[in-house]
C-alpha cells in the first residue's frame, strides 16, 4: 500500500505534500472498502484512465480545459458508477493539461467484472463512441478513426524508420544528381 500511495504522491506535485498523502489514504480506504472478500488471482482489481487533448485543441481561443477536465470526470462517473471511480488527479503541469483517474469494476452484482466494461475490441469502440458523443462532440474534438488498426510503436523504432527512410532519400537524390544531363 505504501508503494501504492507513493505512486500516487508522483501524479500530481502542484497540491501539498501532506494534503495529497490525505487524499491518496482516502482514495486507498475507497478502493478497499469497494473491493469484494474474494478476489480471483488474475482479477483486476483497478483500471486507469488518462483522458487529454493534443496541445493544438489547448491552443484554440474557444477551448476551456477546466470545462473539459471536468466533463471527463463526470463522464466517467457516469459510465462506471460514482462509487467505482476512487482517485481523480487534474494534472495542469503538462502542455497539455489531462485527468488521471482510477476506477474499481465492480458490476450491479458486486463482482469485479472489467470485462463487462472493457472487454474485447468491440466494447473498446464502444466505450470510445461514448466518450465521443457524450464529451468530445461538445468541445469539437474528432472521434479516431473508427476500427483502425493502428499499432503503438516505441520511440526507437520510429526514429530506426525515419533515419532508414532518411538514408533512402540521400541514395536516391545522389542517384539523380549523378544522372542529371550535361550541360
Amino acid at each position: 500500500m505504501k508503494r501504492l500511495i507513493l505512486s500516487l504522491l508522483c501524479i500530481c506535485p502542484l497540491i501539498a505534500n501532506a494534503q495529497l498523502e490525505e487524499e491518496c489514504k482516502k482514495a486507498m480506504a475507497m478502493y478497499k472498502k469497494r473491493l469484494p472478500e474474494k478476489v480471483r488471482k488474475n482479477g483486476v482489481r483497478a483500471v486507469e484512465f488518462m483522458m487529454t487533448v493534443s496541445p493544438e485543441v489547448m491552443q484554440r481561443k474557444d477551448f476551456n480545459a477546466t470545462k473539459y477536465l471536468n466533463a471527463c470526470s463526470n463522464w466517467a462517473r457516469e459510465k462506471f458508477g460514482k462509487e467505482n471511480v476512487f482517485f481523480i488527479a487534474y494534472h495542469r503541469d503538462e502542455t497539455t493539461p489531462h485527468v488521471s483517474l482510477l476506477l474499481t469494476p465492480i458490476d450491479e452484482n458486486g463482482k469485479l467484472n472489467a470485462r463487462k466494461f472493457f472487454g474485447g475490441r468491440d466494447k473498446m469502440s464502444a466505450l470510445q463512441d461514448d466518450f465521443y458523443n457524450s464529451v468530445g462532440k461538445e468541445f469539437g474534438l474528432d472521434r479516431g478513426i473508427k476500427g483502425s488498426k493502428a499499432k503503438h510503436q516505441t520511440i526507437k523504432s520510429y526514429y530506426e524508420k525515419q533515419n532508414q527512410k532518411d538514408q533512402e532519400l540521400e541514395k536516391l537524390a545522389e542517384d539523380i544528381s549523378q544522372n542529371l544531363p550535361q550541360k
